[in-house]
């Protein structure tokens, strides 16, 4: 998969010291990260980082954006412990819009 434009835009604004604001160079619009079918799935799950809280309604997308390796790799060193592993299902129900 080659390197999504959008993602090297926030990634090459995106401040580097925690806590501080900057106004980056460029606009950025968060809807060019979007895909035009935003059709979605929703369930009610928990926060992915401690305390896990319950009661977090999820939207996912159903249909995805690509982004290389090299982009996940970067974004793993910006933000190391993003998420804890995936749950199961279990008894969630699991809803999708038409």
């Amino acid at each position: 998969i080659k390197e999504n434009a959008f993602i090297n835009t926030l990634w090459n604004n995106a401040p580097l010291v925690k806590g501080k604001t900057d106004t980056p160079g460029v606009m950025i619009d968060i809807n060019q990260m979007l895909p035009a079918d935003k059709s979605y799935f929703t369930y009610m799950g928990s926060l992915t980082t401690p305390p896990c809280s319950e009661n977090v309604l999820w939207l996912v997308l159903k249909t995805p954006i690509y982004v290389s390796d090299d982009q996940v790799k970067n974004f793993d060193r910006m933000y190391q412990m993003n998420a804890r592993p995936l749950q199961p299902k279990g008894d969630r129900l699991v809803k999708e819009t038409k």
